[in-house]
């Protein structure tokens, strides 16, 4: 993976990850003519002309945050507004309804199949692992996108690939800590999804395993003394809602990750 370097006044300040470098442009801290390094070149390039952050200076929403969002500090974030912010990364990335859409397509098709085969409790419980595996990829898609960078082979080859299997493992297990804790009273299954919400963003940007990945989401949501779980609890619950009732996924999705990508940009940032 390339690391970047900043050019501060003639010096390199790095190594960073892209991450970083984006948290730096939502910050304002990075503009569009700071010179940027990739790896070992011997000359910077503008972070406007970089391909993973150039869409930060062409669109506004990038250069600037959301004006509901800009001037409030984040423990005043409110629900309202991530649900706002949600909306308007659907309305703008309508491709993201098609594939929550076709994710929940193929879902259906393949309980169908399970709960015929193998009956209708160790049917749906396969079926449910599958939709999380489903889920985990498109939120960390659905990421990529709100952060304004671009869909490429090299993405798919040398970020998607490599940590695909630790992602899907992650699905697996914590879909079935969820589904132990529905079986319990209900609320054990919402909390591990509330602690664990995060685990497949550090997955992909931190290339965490999975206990680190389950370790650093729950840090993530105690953090400033756990101020911020009602709000994430209360994004999961509609979130569960919604693919309860199923008919809304297509738009309920893009939602939920965009107002979910938001959080975790938001709180590891902080």
């Amino acid at each position: 993976m390339a690391q970047y370097y900043i050019d501060n006044s003639g010096e390199k300040d790095g190594p960073h990850d892209l991450v970083t470098v984006m948290r730096r442009i939502r910050a304002q801290k990075i503009g569009p003519e700071t010179g940027i390094y990739i790896d070992d070149a011997p000359t910077p390039i503008p972070a406007s002309q970089l391909p993973d952050t150039a869409l930060f200076f062409s669109r506004d929403h990038h250069v600037s945050e959301p004006a509901a969002l800009k001037h409030v500090p984040i423990p005043a974030l409110r629900l309202t507004n991530l649900l706002r912010e949600g909306w308007r990364f659907t309305a703008e990335n309508s491709i993201m309804t098609v594939f929550a859409g076709g994710m929940l397509l193929l879902t259906i098709l393949i309980a169908t199949g399970m709960t015929s085969a193998m009956g209708e409790v160790p049917g749906g419980m396969l079926s449910w692992l599958v939709f999380i595996m489903f889920h985990y990829v498109y939120l960390v898609c659905a990421m990529r996108m709100y952060r304004g960078q671009p869909f490429s082979v090299k993405f798919w080859n040398e970020q998607l690939s490599p940590i695909l299997s630790m992602l899907l493992f992650a699905a697996i297990v914590i879909g079935l800590m969820m589904i132990g804790g529905f079986m319990l009273l209900v609320i054990p299954g919402i909390l591990v999804a509330v602690y664990y919400a995060f685990v497949p963003y550090f997955i992909m940007d931190r290339k965490m395993s999975l206990i680190e990945a389950m370790s650093a989401s729950r840090l993530l949501v105690q953090k400033h003394r756990g101020r911020y779980q009602l709000n994430i609890a209360a994004l999961i619950m509609m979130h569960i809602g919604c693919v309860l009732l199923i008919v809304p996924i297509p738009l309920s999705l893009p939602m939920f990750a965009a107002a979910l990508s938001r959080f975790f940009e938001e709180l590891s940032s902080s």
